[in-house]
């Protein structure tokens, strides 16, 4: 993305740093959505609704360990194919805001990738015929 288009949306290194929910829609946008697939779209969309909603409120330059720990037990509700997909978008769009200067590590990087856990995932067995 040319400067002068991060100056128009306020996304400059001398300006406070974007909220996640703005860079998200900014980064979706102007990179991403051009090299998806409809259905890759839907979920590119719903992950960044979902990301929004754990800590779109949030700068990004001030996103640290415990916020992505704290994303990572949000997404623990969803299933193992989903909490993946909302991971990665987030990291690839913060990613995307290190490679423009925005931040200066991807703290994304430095935790765990979300793993689906078989206690969030319980399964009632099948219920056993009444021998009355």
């Amino acid at each position: 993305m040319k400067l002068d288009a991060y100056v128009r949306k306020g996304f400059t290194p001398n300006s406070p740093s974007p909220r996640l929910m703005d860079w998200l829609e900014t980064w979706y946008h102007e990179r991403a959505e051009a090299n998806l697939r409809p259905n890759s779209r839907r979920s590119y969309e719903n992950a960044i609704v979902r990301l929004n909603k754990m800590a779109g409120a949030r700068r990004i330059n001030s996103l640290g360990h415990k916020d992505m720990a704290d994303i990572q037990d949000g997404l623990k509700c969803y299933s193992p194919k989903t909490a993946t997909i909302t991971w990665s978008v987030l990291k690839n769009a913060l990613e995307a805001a290190r490679d423009e200067n925005l931040i200066r590590r991807n703290p994304a990087k430095m935790v765990r990738p979300v793993s689906a856990s078989s206690s969030s995932l319980k399964v009632n067995p099948p219920s056993l015929p009444d021998d009355g």
